[in-house]
């Protein structure tokens, strides 16, 4: 398992020797410092970009069953619950604007809400883990996981 270290507000994970890119961010929009959580939300966003000739997994491909990418709450996280997870391709997103593109980014959206135990949004860090598994037209290689602290 890879680490992303809090303290970068991008930080970038590589995996399958360099085949894929992870880019994490947080988005802490209308928060102030100690701020109480009160229902209030925090967006994390993924963007995870594969080399020319391959591609993540998000189902069944071909008949062939492949681990999904999964996103979850790491086991020590106990200031968040995941209230929404959204995965789409970016390829979706390019021919919904009109753009075609040959693209296979995958953009992974999270919003997560804060239990009533956080004394301060801001300070708050986020533990997610990753589990992708990345494909080429001929082969899968094994699902990896990554954990990132925003």
């Amino acid at each position: 398992m890879q680490h992303a270290l809090a303290g970068s507000q991008r930080p970038v994970r590589y995996a399958a020797d360099g085949l894929l890119r992870i880019q994490g961010q947080r988005e802490d929009s209308g928060l102030r410092a100690g701020e109480k959580p009160g229902g209030k939300t925090v967006e994390l966003h993924f963007s995870l970009s594969p080399k020319a000739g391959h591609h993540v997994t998000t189902g069944t491909v071909g008949g062939q069953e492949l681990s999904p990418l999964a996103v979850e709450l790491m086991d020590d996280e106990k200031h968040w619950v995941i209230e929404r997870c959204e995965v789409r391709e970016t390829s979706d997103l390019l021919a919904q604007s009109g753009q075609s593109v040959d693209d296979s980014a995958v953009q992974v959206s999270v919003t997560l809400a804060a239990t009533s135990e956080v004394p301060d949004l801001l300070s708050a860090s986020v533990g997610l883990r990753l589990q992708v598994q990345l494909c080429s037209d001929t082969a899968c290689l094994a699902p990896q996981q990554f954990s990132f602290r925003l």
